[in-house]
């Protein structure tokens, strides 16, 4: 199991990632070393095109709120994995 900072450093290389870009997957086991961390192994094509679906609903959803307005999406604190599987499978 990943130690506090290793999540948060895993955590900002997939933040940083470019979701769109066709490489995402090679780009991001290159950067993983440079923040102190191997690359999770679940970094499959899978599992980024389950991602880079749930990114595009999420932008649809944003841009019907224009001009203003805000996304709800749930978060349980006790068990956040929950969260994460609910959201790519919508």
């Amino acid at each position: 199991m990943m130690s506090g900072p290793s999540k948060v450093m895993t955590t900002e290389a997939l933040a940083a990632a470019s979701w769109s870009d066709p490489d995402v997957i090679e780009q991001l086991r290159a950067a993983f070393p440079s923040y102190g961390v191997e690359a999770p192994a679940g970094l499959v094509q899978e599992r980024v095109d389950k991602i880079r679906a749930a990114l595009a609903r999420l932008a649809i959803r944003w841009r019907s709120l224009l001009p203003k307005g805000a996304l709800g999406l749930g978060f349980q604190p006790a068990a956040p994995r929950h969260g994460v599987p609910a959201l790519l499978a919508e």
